[in-house]
């Protein structure tokens, strides 16, 4: 199906909505919500456990068990979710899920948030860190070490493929469409955040989280925000891997540099819901279920997913923001290089 901006007329979709209600709005909700989250939770925690005892037997050092217990973790939560959600959806756990194919605007989309996202995150996480404890950062330290191949599979790609399923395609499901966008995705980022036990970086998850949750209602597929959490990772992953420690960490970024970021992020979310995909029928008329969701329409609806298409104003100004965002960036690197 056509998804791409090029394929989307100028011309504003139809304002008209059929809504197909199912018959009640789907969960899980709050507590159900919870529960999963801390069933997952659970679940890593036994894995890593009974994977801990034996390699303390071996005399396996703390820097080797990562190499393990990383792979463990992700695989848990990927055999996790995925048995999740075809036992919960069965043959409609593509449909539900939105697994389907992300167009070029929206993949261009995504890649431009990864940098003013990470940036907004950590300055959000480096407030935390003034109240809060982590104990998470020596781990994920010894991670970014690791060959390429391995952290791109164990640090990026698996935590991207099971989360995203388990949090946006399943527990985000339910709080989005029983609270709104805001409140269900804020609620959904928090479950994100708890299961990651480290309380700084449950604070800068928050805001991750909750752009993930957006990013896949607006393109109604799940590979858009599976993409974001793998480049923003990655990203994270390689900032670790070369920085050698031999300087003062940075207590806060320059006022302006995280204002220009957060300008950035802003300017691409307006865009993301200017090009936000909707389900046309053949009719023209918009498909809607009743409730707020990125999952596709039954099959006997005969509709067909469009992407919008952003107005001129819209671009100028995103393009100016980023391109701020871009300044400050070389403004950093430029004042904080030795002089010679």
């Amino acid at each position: 199906m056509p998804n791409d901006i090029a394929d989307v007329p100028k011309e504003p979709l139809s304002a008209t909505v059929l809504e197909t209600r199912t018959g009640r709005v789907p969960g899980p909700g709050i507590l159900a919500a919870l529960g999963w989250t801390l069933l997952l939770l659970v679940v890593q925690t036994g894995v890593v456990i009974v994977a801990v005892v034996p390699l303390m037997l071996l005399r396996v050092s703390p820097d080797r068990m990562t190499s393990v217990l990383f792979p463990l973790g992700g695989a848990t939560v990927v055999l996790l979710a995925v048995a999740l959600t075809v036992a919960l959806f069965g043959s409609r756990t593509r449909a539900v899920l939105g697994l389907r194919r992300l167009g070029l605007g929206h993949a261009l989309l995504v890649s431009l948030t990864v940098a003013p996202l990470a940036v907004v995150a950590a300055e959000i996480g480096t407030w935390a860190a003034k109240v809060l404890p982590s104990f998470s950062q020596d781990a994920y330290k010894g991670l970014a070490q690791e060959p390429y191949w391995f952290v791109l599979i164990f640090g990026c790609i698996l935590p991207a493929v099971g989360e995203e399923v388990y949090f946006r395609g399943f527990v985000g499901r339910g709080l989005v469409a029983r609270h709104g966008m805001i409140a269900g995705g804020l609620l959904s980022a928090v479950m994100f955040g708890l299961v990651h036990v480290d309380p700084v970086q449950a604070t800068g998850l928050l805001v991750i989280g909750l752009t993930l949750q957006g990013v896949f209602v607006a393109t109604k597929s799940l590979l858009a925000p599976m993409l974001l959490h793998g480049l923003n990772n990655a990203l994270g992953f390689a900032v670790l891997k070369y920085d050698d420690g031999g300087s003062e960490p940075v207590d806060h970024f320059p006022l302006l540099f995280a204002a220009a970021a957060a300008l950035a992020l802003v300017a691409l979310g307006v865009l993301f819901y200017q090009m936000r995909t909707r389900w046309l029928c053949p009719d023209g008329s918009e498909w809607s279920p009743g409730y707020v969701t990125a999952e596709a329409p039954p099959a006997n609806i005969l509709a067909q997913c469009r992407a919008g298409r952003p107005s001129a104003r819209c671009l100028i100004a995103a393009a100016l923001a980023y391109a701020a965002f871009v300044g400050a960036i070389g403004w950093i690197l430029a004042t904080s290089s030795p002089s010679v």
